[in-house]
C-alpha cells in the first residue's frame, strides 16, 4: 500500500513518513536473517529469528497484542502470519527515529502499518494511543498479551512500564464501563423513555425560554434558546468560583470552611452530600443526580429543597420527578473520543437521541462513572472560573466510605445492635473491596480501591486537559488528586485570603441565578406513545430476525436491549450454530422487551 493510502486511514503516522531514518541500518546475522544496528545491534547478531520465536511464545489468539519495543522486526513479520484478521496489534517503541527507519525501510513493518487493526506509536504519538484505547469496543475483549523485546525495554524501562500501566488502566476502565452498560443500559433506556413525560416538546421551547441573562456567554444569544428545563440553556451562566461537594468521610471536617465560602461560591452538592449540608445549615444551589436506581430518592425525600435546583441526568429513576415537585434541569451523558483515523466520535446513553428528537438540544456531560465526576464536567459547562473540590476523598478515609449524616447512616441506624455496630457495617463493606494503598493528601498513604482509583484518575486526566481552569483540592483528607492545587492551610481565613489574592472571588451571589428553572411538570409525550405502540406491534408474538431488524432500524437507541446477547454471540461465535445464535437473541431480547413493556404501560398509561 502506498504512503498516501496509509496516511488516509491512519493520519497519526504522518511523522513516521516524514523521511527515512539515517542513524540505523540493516545487517545480516549468522543465521542469514536481518537485524537492525544503531550504535550497537538491537537484536541477536546470531539468530534474531530464534529471539523472535521466544518472544512470540506468549502469543494468544483472540487477545489484544502489545509489542513493547521494535528492536527486532522479525517479530512483526511473524506476527503478521500468526494474527487473525480482526486481532488488534499495537507496536510501541521509545525511539521515533527507529520507527521511521523501519516504516520506510522494512517491508514487514510497512505492511504492519498498512494492515487494519495494526497500529504503531512512538512517544510523540501517545495521545493518539490513549484516544484509540478509549474508543476500543471491549464487548469481545478476551485479555491483553504483552510481547516484550528485552533489548528495547532495557534502554528505557520507565517509558515501557508507564505505557503498559496506562494500557492496562484503559482496558480495566473499558471493562468496568462495559459491565456497567451490560447491567444498566436497558434500565437507562427505560428511565429515559419514561422521563420524556417531563421534557418540553421541541415546538414550545422558544416560547418557554426567557431572554438569556446578561451574565450568559455571548454565543448563546445567537442560538435557538433551549428551555430552562434543559442543561443547554445554562451554558456559561456562572463565571465565578464553584464548590463541588462530595460525601466523602472527611466532609464533616470541612463544613466550617464550606460555610465561610458559601457567600462567594456556587455550591454544587452530589446527591449523597445533601443531608450533611442541610444538617449544618448550608443550602446548595444545585444538587446533582446521576444514578438510575430508585434509592437515589432517599437522599432527597423529606428534605427542604427551597432555592435548590436538581440537575439530573435523563437516566434518573422516574420516581424522582414524580415525587419531587421541585425545579429540575435535565441533561444527558455522552462520551467523546477520537478513533484511529482521527475522527471525533460521540457515544450517548440509550434514549438520548429520542429525547433530543422531542425537545431539541439538551446538553450533554462527560462522566467518569460517579456523581462527582459528572458534576465536575457540569461546572465546566457552566463556565465556572474555578472549581473547588471538597469532600472528594476518593479513599476509605478512617475506614469509611461516606460522611456521617448521609442516608446510608440513617439506614444503618435502624439495623445496628449490640453485635452489629456502625464500625462493623463499614468494615464489612471494606472487606468486599480489594483495597490498595494510595498517596494521601496529608502525606503517607490511605486506603483506596479499584473503583475509587478510576474516579480519581478521571479527575486527574480532566484537570490535565483543562490547563486554564483552576482546580483546588480543599478536601480535608483522602487520596491525593494530582494536578489539583492544594493550599498549605485549609482554615477558612487562609483559603479566603488566597482566593482573593488570586482574584478568584467575586461579589455576585449565586443565590438567585437559577430562579427561572421551572418546576417539573408531567405532560404527554408523542414519542413515548409511538414507542409503546411499536413495542406492542412488533412483539405481539415471539420476535423473529425480521421483526428484530425492523424494530432496531426504527429505534437505534433500543439496541441496548440486545447488547448483552450480541456480546455473548460475538465471544462464542466459533461455537454457536446459526440456529443457536437466533435462539439466544430471540430469548434475551424477548425477555428485555417484556420487562420494558410492563414499565412503560404501567407508568405512561400507553
Amino acid at each position: 500500500m502506498d504512503t498516501a493510502s496509509i496516511l488516509k486511514r491512519k493520519p497519526y503516522l504522518h511523522s513516521l513518513f516524514a523521511g527515512a531514518g539515517t542513524f540505523y541500518r540493516f545487517e545480516t546475522a549468522r543465521s542469514g536473517e536481518r537485524f537492525v544496528v544503531g550504535s550497537r545491534p538491537l537484536a541477536s547478531r546470531f539468530a534474531p529469528g530464534d529471539e523472535a520465536s521466544r518472544m512470540l511464545a506468549a502469543y494468544r489468539p483472540g487477545r489484544i497484542l502489545v509489542v513493547s519495543g521494535a528492536g527486532n522486526p522479525l517479530v512483526i513479520e511473524r506476527l503478521l502470519r500468526l494474527r487473525s484478521e480482526t486481532q488488534i496489534c499495537i507496536l510501541i517503541d521509545h525511539r521515533q527515529e527507529l520507527l521511521r527507519f523501519l516504516v520506510n525501510g522494512d517491508a514487514a513493518v510497512r505492511e504492519f502499518a498498512a494492515t487494519p487493526n495494526c497500529h504503531i506509536f512512538s512517544p510523540s504519538m501517545l495521545d493518539s494511543l490513549w484516544s484509540y484505547l478509549a474508543g476500543l469496543p471491549v464487548d469481545g475483549f478476551r485479555g491483553v498479551t504483552m510481547i516484550r523485546h528485552p533489548g528495547s525495554m532495557s534502554d528505557d524501562p520507565s517509558f515501557y512500564r508507564e505505557v503498559e500501566g496506562r494500557i492496562h488502566g484503559f482496558l480495566k476502565s473499558g471493562l468496568s464501563d462495559l459491565l456497567t452498560r451490560f447491567e444498566f443500559e436497558s434500565l437507562w433506556l427505560r428511565n429515559t423513555l419514561l422521563n420524556l413525560r417531563f421534557l418540553p416538546p421541541h415546538d414550545s421551547v422558544r416560547e418557554q425560554s426567557p431572554t438569556p441573562q446578561s451574565g450568559s456567554s455571548p454565543e448563546r444569544s445567537t442560538q435557538l434558546p433551549a428551555s430552562p428545563a434543559l442543561l443547554a440553556h445554562w451554558q456559561g451562566c456562572w463565571k465565578g468560583p464553584a464548590l463541588l461537594v462530595g460525601a466523602g468521610p472527611s466532609l464533616r471536617e470541612s463544613l466550617p470552611l464550606i460555610k465561610a465560602l458559601a457567600p462567594h461560591c456556587l455550591i454544587v452538592a452530589c446527591d449523597t452530600a445533601l443531608k450533611p449540608l442541610l444538617r449544618s445549615g448550608i443550602r446548595p444551589q444545585i444538587v446533582h443526580v446521576l444514578d438510575a436506581q430508585p434509592h437515589t430518592l432517599l437522599h432527597l425525600r423529606g428534605e427542604d429543597l427551597t432555592d435548590t435546583v436538581i440537575f439530573a441526568d435523563l437516566v434518573v429513576h422516574p420516581h424522582l420527578p414524580e415525587k419531587l415537585r421541585t425545579p429540575f434541569v435535565f441533561s444527558t451523558t455522552a462520551k467523546y473520543y477520537f478513533d484511529a483515523a482521527g475522527r471525533s466520535v460521540q457515544l450517548q446513553t440509550p434514549g438520548a437521541a429520542l429525547a433530543q428528537k422531542q425537545c431539541g438540544e439538551i446538553g450533554s456531560l462527560q462522566s467518569g462513572g460517579s456523581v462527582a465526576t459528572s458534576a465536575f464536567d457540569m461546572l465546566r459547562f457552566l463556565e465556572a472560573s474555578a472549581i473547588l473540590l471538597i469532600g472528594t476523598d476518593m479513599a476509605w478515609t478512617h475506614r469509611q466510605l461516606h460522611c456521617v449524616s448521609t442516608h446510608h447512616y440513617e439506614k444503618w441506624a435502624g439495623t445496628q445492635h449490640r453485635l452489629q455496630s456502625l464500625e462493623h457495617i463499614n468494615e464489612s463493606l471494606m472487606q468486599r473491596r480489594q483495597l490498595q494503598p494510595v498517596e494521601s493528601v496529608n502525606g503517607g498513604s490511605t486506603s483506596g480501591d479499584h473503583v475509587l482509583d478510576l474516579y480519581r484518575h478521571w479527575f486527574e486526566e480532566s484537570i490535565g486537559n483543562l490547563p486554564d481552569l483552576p482546580v483546588w483540592n480543599l478536601t480535608a483528607d483522602g487520596a491525593l488528586i494530582n494536578g489539583a492545587y492544594r493550599p498549605v492551610a485549609l482554615d477558612s481565613q487562609s483559603v479566603l485570603a488566597e482566593l482573593r489574592d488570586r482574584r478568584l472571588l467575586q461579589s455576585r451571589s449565586a443565590q438567585s441565578i437559577f430562579a427561572e428553572a421551572p418546576s417539573v411538570t408531567e405532560r404527554r409525550s408523542d414519542i413515548l406513545e409511538a414507542f409503546a405502540g411499536d413495542l406492542a406491534t412488533f412483539f405481539s408474538t415471539e420476535p423473529t430476525d425480521q421483526t428484530l431488524s425492523e424494530f432496531f432500524e426504527r429505534y437505534p437507541d433500543a439496541l441496548a436491549l440486545r447488547k448483552k446477547a450480541d456480546s455473548y454471540i460475538k465471544r462464542n461465535a466459533d461455537r454457536l450454530t446459526k440456529e443457536r445464535r437466533q435462539a439466544v437473541m430471540q430469548k434475551y431480547v424477548g425477555r428485555e422487551v417484556r420487562r420494558l413493556r410492563r414499565w412503560i404501560y404501567g407508568r405512561s398509561g400507553a
